[in-house]
């Protein structure tokens, strides 16, 4: 594959950290619970015909329960 080919879309990677007193499964649970429909949405939302293209993303932290 060449590199500098033109594809359809972009791939973003996002590290981020967890609270010590939660697991992994936890922290992909609630991501996907709370983050990926919003996700999903803005997506489809970007894809509506007459939408801007521009996205505007603001990540939520949560401190303590």
């Amino acid at each position: 594959m060449d590199p500098y080919q033109k594809t359809p879309g972009a791939k973003m990677i996002y590290l981020i950290r967890r609270k010590p007193d939660t697991s992994r499964e936890e922290l992909v649970m609630h991501w996907f619970a709370n983050h990926m429909p919003l996700v999903i949405g803005s997506q489809k939302e970007a894809a509506r015909p007459g939408s801007p293209t521009r996205q505007s993303t603001r990540p939520t932290v949560r401190r303590g329960s």
